[in-house]
């Protein structure tokens, strides 16, 4: 089992007790510190603040990669109390549109602009001798929900019409062939960017959403042909006490994660979604919770998450009390046999 965790250069770099707190990570159990590097056109610290919060984590002991936010999540999944909390995406860089035409705010529709900023950063990173990189969950074209999504902008549309001719975006869900290639079209476009994206030296990790697939652009088959040394994160959700305290909530956390590892065929490098969002919403006591789930679904790589929020020691200092049981759990686990199933919304 390996736990692991990420926060921003600032963080490390500016909080007198970072001694304490790295101490802290590694009692429970966390060997690898992603470091927030590019948002969806911004860097979140230079990247000069990157290398040297690099090195100090490097002295704590732990193993440090790159954390990005390609695309924009639609609104603020970073910090809801961050006053500061930039919403605008790269210079040159074009939004995504709604089928119902209308521009959606802090996403990407990933033009020639924001492919090659996005490299460039990846460079970067490889320069730091960083040697993967983690893509957050907005790499997609589409928010959580049943229906076929994308991106409608006027580009886009014409591609397709280009290849499927004349159609009516809300004949979409309704005429199966026009769907399948409107699912098609998408998911090559959201491939042929992390394609190009793409850094000798440097492994991608791509975060799924809870029960994303093909309607949001997301194809894992395509991606693993496509993507040599690829590996993910699967979505599961329940980030607050009011999600995972319910039937339907567990439900749809275990089904997301079948249905991801039906898919991706391999558990030996594929991180769970171990998230608390927003501050606090999620007790220490339910985040143990949530990890023994993760392990004997059969997870072997824990991926603890919060936003752009440092977690209270209180979180760490209940996954060092249950860290004995966890590591327990985990060597019982053997790898089953995933199936594929109807997702829950």
């Amino acid at each position: 089992m390996q736990i692991c965790y990420n926060c921003s250069a600032n963080t490390v770099l500016n909080n007198p007790e970072w001694s304490k707190k790295a101490a802290l990570l590694k009692k429970a159990g966390i060997n690898t510190m992603w470091l927030f590097g590019y948002f969806y056109g911004h860097w979140d610290t230079s990247p000069e603040d990157v290398a040297r919060a690099k090195k100090v984590l490097e002295e704590d002991g732990f193993e440090v990669n790159a954390a990005n936010v390609p695309f924009g999540h639609g609104g603020n999944a970073l910090d809801p109390d961050d006053p500061n909390f930039k919403s605008d995406i790269g210079e040159g860089w074009r939004e995504r549109w709604t089928k119902d035409g209308l521009v959606k705010v802090n996403t990407t529709c990933p033009n020639d602009k924001a492919i090659s900023d996005t490299r460039d950063a990846l460079l970067i990173f490889k320069q730091l001798g960083m040697k993967k990189a983690f893509f957050d969950d907005d790499l997609r074209f589409g928010k959580w929900s049943p229906e076929t999504q994308g991106c409608f902008c006027p580009d886009c549309l014409e591609k397709f019409r280009n290849i499927y001719g004349n159609f009516s975006v809300d004949d979409i869900d309704r005429d199966e062939a026009l769907t399948a290639a409107w699912k098609r079209f998408q998911c090559e476009n959201l491939t042929n960017f992390v394609q190009k994206i793409s850094v000798d030296g440097i492994r991608h990790g791509v975060m799924l959403m809870n029960n994303v697939d093909e309607r949001h652009g997301v194809d894992v088959k395509m991606l693993k042909e496509r993507v040599p040394g690829i590996f993910f994160r699967v979505g599961e959700g329940c980030f607050s006490d009011g999600a995972f305290d319910t039937e339907k909530g567990k439900l749809c956390l275990t089904r997301s994660v079948s249905n991801h590892m039906y898919r991706i065929g391999d558990n030996t490098d594929t991180w769970s979604e171990t998230t608390v969002f927003p501050k606090n919403a999620l007790s220490p006591a339910n985040l143990v919770e949530k990890m023994k789930i993760e392990l004997h679904i059969g997870l072997k790589n824990i991926y603890l998450m919060s936003g752009t929020i440092f977690l209270d020691d209180v979180y760490f200092n209940a996954i060092a009390d249950a860290l004995p049981l966890l590591q327990e759990i985990d060597a019982q686990t053997t790898s089953p046999n995933y199936s594929l199933g109807d997702p829950i919304w």
